[in-house]
């Protein structure tokens, strides 16, 4: 997509959130499926804008996205039956967001 539509869902996401928290879990599970990489030309750039969108997400809401983060790490998980590549991109983005996802090394 354009970096406009890009920045405008970024910001719809963020701004949904910040107004009404009971959608902080569709968001978040929603966010978390995209680290499990698709096509590989463009998996960096929706790597890169997922964990932007997952920072603004903890800016508005730390607890509720910091506790909802953790729990879909856990649940969405892509077990031994997914290919080396989706469990290798998933790992990587659990791996950058223990670094900005408060107390949450020992928990990933």
């Amino acid at each position: 997509q354009s970096q406009g539509v890009v920045r405008a869902y970024k910001s719809f996401i963020v701004n949904l959130v910040s107004a009404n928290t009971r959608y902080t879990r569709a968001a978040i599970k929603s966010l978390i499926g995209n680290f499990k990489g698709g096509a590989r030309e463009s998996d960096s750039d929706v790597f890169k804008n997922t964990h932007d969108v997952l920072k603004g997400l903890l800016s508005v809401s730390p607890v509720g996205a910091r506790d909802e983060i953790l729990e879909q790490i856990n649940l969405r998980f892509p077990f031994y039956k997914q290919a080396a590549y989706r469990q290798v991109c998933y790992i990587s983005a659990v791996v950058e967001m223990s670094g900005y996802v408060a107390d949450s090394r020992m928990q990933v």
